[in-house]
């Protein structure tokens, strides 16, 4: 006699994890956009602690990532860092700057070189009258 396994409980455990675990994915791709941090599968799977794996299993989550990933892409591709958007002033100043430290080593060079030319002069009279 073969008895039929009573197994809704486990369906209706497995279908609730899935769902809680599609929530939380999706709060941690919302969480991540207000963030305003890069995301993708592997940000999104260490963000919420699930396996990149499951990320590309779920269609949905999969296809909201790589929308979501494409755009920022773009967004990227056209806005240049605010490194790159340098002001005309702002380089003119780093310009002065670096030609007012050229100045300044150069001086500071010269001034090496006659203490250089003094420091030669007094060896080469120490060597004529130590021979002498």
């Amino acid at each position: 006699m073969t008895h039929k396994r009573n197994t809704q409980g486990l369906i209706n455990n497995a279908q609730k994890k899935r769902r809680d675990t599609i929530k939380k994915a999706e709060k941690t791709i919302e969480a991540l956009l207000r963030a305003k941090k890069n995301v993708n599968f592997v940000s999104v799977s260490k963000a919420a602690n699930v396996s990149k794996a499951w990320l590309y299993k779920e269609n949905s989550i999969a296809d909201r990532i790589f929308h979501i990933r494409n755009q920022q892409k773009t967004v990227n591709a056209i806005a240049p860092k605010s490194s790159q958007q340098a002001s005309d002033s702002s380089k003119d100043a780093i310009i002065k700057t670096l030609k007012e430290r050229i100045k300044k080593v150069e001086k500071e060079n010269c001034e090496l070189k006659k203490q250089l030319e003094v420091t030669y002069g007094q060896i080469h009279f120490l060597t004529k009258h130590a021979s002498v």
